[in-house]
């Protein structure tokens, strides 16, 4: 499988750009040799395979159809998902800041570019709970 980078499409493995965005995904001789694996299966398993592959594309789409219509209730839960996180890991509960952060971090980097400044700051916090956590581990 080839999950874009940009959008996060499923695409299938000898696909040379994302079908949804376009984003480059791999170099054009890779794709062609597993082309041919791919050719090579056998047609009862390589159709399966390209049926899953429509399951998982018609599902990234409603997703991110869902993504537009709702841009700004995205945005508002992953700042503050963020806002929470902080307050956890202001208080010193590092193990319970850690998957708000984590959820945050994911949601604000499903909204692109624009919010590419929250995502990283987010990123950063998340960074410091699990050095936290690491460093609090028991040995």
């Amino acid at each position: 499988m080839l999950n874009c980078p940009k959008c996060g499409l499923t695409n299938r493995p000898y696909e040379v750009a994302c079908a949804e965005c376009a984003a480059p995904l791999q170099e054009l001789a890779a794709a062609e040799g597993r082309r041919r694996e791919w050719d090579a299966l056998p047609a009862r398993l390589r159709e399966e395979q390209e049926r899953a592959y429509d399951q998982m594309r018609e599902g990234t789409e409603r997703h991110l159809q869902w993504l537009r219509r709702n841009r700004a209730a995205h945005a508002v839960l992953g700042s503050t998902l963020n806002l929470h996180g902080r307050a956890l890991l202001a208080a010193g509960r590092h193990a319970e800041s850690e998957p708000v952060l984590a959820r945050a971090l994911e949601i604000q980097a499903s909204l692109g570019a624009e919010h590419r400044a929250a995502a990283e700051a987010t990123r950063v916090l998340l960074a410091q709970c699990q050095a936290k956590l690491a460093a609090a581990a028991p040995l």
